[in-house]
């Protein structure tokens, strides 16, 4: 097995578990239990990973910046979880809204790195990304909407921390309709 295969291995076992420990998060958050909610995260990032093997980004990043989007979601991702588990020690309230703001900058960082990464790329490609954005945007804004109309009628609030997890489900959804459009 070469370099490469390792590398493209490695790189898509990690974002699959990644975005499973996030959606698990999310879940085990609705749920109460985090346990729980990452258990179910590794069972679906691990044959997430799978498929993510399978598919061939036409997107091409100097190489140290897909590095740094790696660490920047697991340093997000490990703020997000250590911040939950803070919220369940006892502590004065205020000391729990200065905890709410741990993610943030782990959170700015992980902006700052994708919009490097979407600058760095050929105008067709930023044109994808961008495009992709949009479609996300709007996903994002439609479902608020509903949502927060359905709320009024009497249907259950979700967590805020699904947000980031509809909005990438959007940005994925724009960036596969996209890349189907330009190819």
């Amino acid at each position: 097995m070469n370099e490469n295969v390792r590398g493209i291995r490695f790189r898509s076992t990690i974002l699959g578990l990644g975005i499973g420990i996030a959606l698990g998060t999310a879940i085990g958050i609705s749920m109460d239990n985090l346990a729980i909610g990452l258990g179910i995260g590794f069972v679906i990032g691990i044959p997430l990973s799978f498929v993510i093997r399978q598919v061939r980004a036409p997107m091409e990043y100097p190489a140290g910046s897909r590095i740094q989007l790696v660490i920047a979601i697991f340093v997000f991702m490990i703020s997000l979880i250590g911040t939950i588990l803070l919220f369940t020690i006892e502590m004065q309230s205020w000391i729990h809204i200065l905890i709410g703001f741990i993610p943030a900058l782990p959170a700015l960082f992980l902006m700052y790195t994708v919009g490097k990464m979407i600058t760095s790329l050929d105008e067709l490609q930023r044109k994808i990304q961008t495009e992709s954005i949009a479609i996300a945007l709007a996903g994002i804004f439609v479902v608020a909407t509903i949502y927060g109309l359905l709320g009024l009628v009497g249907v259950p609030q979700l967590n805020w921390m699904f947000v980031p997890i509809v909005i990438g489900i959007f940005m994925l959804i724009g960036k596969l309709w996209t890349m189907w459009k330009y190819r």
